[in-house]
C-alpha cells in the first residue's frame, strides 16, 4: 500500500513539473539529447552583414579622402601656376614700360654723344667736361636698367649685332672686321635693342687675287 501511494505521488509530481514548463532534457539510453542551440546561426549572419558594412563605408572613406587629396593638390597647382602667370606678366609690363622708355632714350643718347665729341673737338674746358659727366650718369642710368653698349671697333664683324652700312676696302686687316662704328648699338637684358651701325672690311681685288 505504501508502494502505490509513493509511485502515485511521484507521477504526480511529473505531472506537475510538466504543467508548469520544468522538464528534464529526453534521454536515448544513458545520453541527454538537447534541443538545437538558439540564435547562433541568426547571429553570424548579422555579425557577416555588420563586416561587410564596415569594410564598405572604409572604402568608401578611403575613397573620398583620395578624391579630396588629388582635389587639393589640383588646387595647389593651379594656384602656383596662377602665381607664376601673375609674375610673369607683372615681369612683362615692366619690360614692356621699360623698353618703351629706352628705345625714346636711344636717340637722344646718340645726339648727346655728337654733342660732346663736337665740344671736344672745338677745345674741350669745362662745356666738354659738363657734357661728359652727364653723359656718364646717362650710361649708368641705363645700366642699371640692364642696357649694354654694342661698340665693336676692331671685332669681327656678326650678322646678330652689327648691321653693315657700308663695305670699306683695306688691306691692313682681315676681311669682315668692323673698321668704323657710324652708330652705337645696345641689348637690353641680353635682347638686341638695336644693332651698330658699322662699316666693315674687305680685300682689293688685287689682295684677293693675290691669295
Amino acid at each position: 500500500m505504501t508502494q502505490e501511494l509513493t509511485s502515485t505521488s511521484a507521477s504526480s509530481q511529473n505531472a506537475a513539473d510538466v504543467a508548469g514548463g520544468k522538464h528534464s532534457p529526453q534521454k536515448h539510453g544513458n545520453r541527454a539529447v538537447d534541443g538545437p542551440p538558439k540564435g547562433d546561426h541568426g547571429h553570424a549572419k548579422r555579425s557577416s552583414v555588420a563586416v561587410g558594412d564596415l569594410l564598405k563605408e572604409l572604402d568608401d572613406s578611403r575613397r573620398e579622402a583620395t578624391e579630396c587629396r588629388d582635389g587639393m593638390l589640383r588646387a595647389l597647382a593651379d594656384l602656383d601656376n596662377y602665381k607664376k602667370r601673375a609674375q610673369k606678366e607683372r615681369v612683362d609690363i615692366r619690360n614692356g614700360a621699360i623698353l618703351e622708355v629706352i628705345e625714346g632714350l636711344l636717340p637722344v643718347l646718340d645726339n648727346f654723344e655728337f654733342g660732346l665729341s663736337a665740344a671736344e673737338q672745338h677745345g674741350g674746358g669745362s662745356i666738354a667736361d659738363g657734357f661728359r659727366m652727364i653723359f656718364a650718369n646717362f650710361k649708368s642710368f641705363l645700366s642699371s636698367h640692364g642696357v649694354c653698349e654694342i661698340s665693336p671697333l676692331h671685332e669681327k664683324f656678326d650678322v646678330n649685332f652689327h648691321h653693315c652700312v657700308r663695305r670699306v676696302v683695306d688691306d691692313s686687316v682681315d676681311a669682315d672686321i668692323v673698321v668704323a662704328v657710324d652708330r652705337k648699338g645696345y641689348t637690353l637684358n641680353g635682347k638686341l635693342l638695336r644693332p651698330a651701325a658699322v662699316a666693315v672690311s674687305q680685300r682689293s681685288e688685287q689682295q684677293q687675287i693675290a691669295e
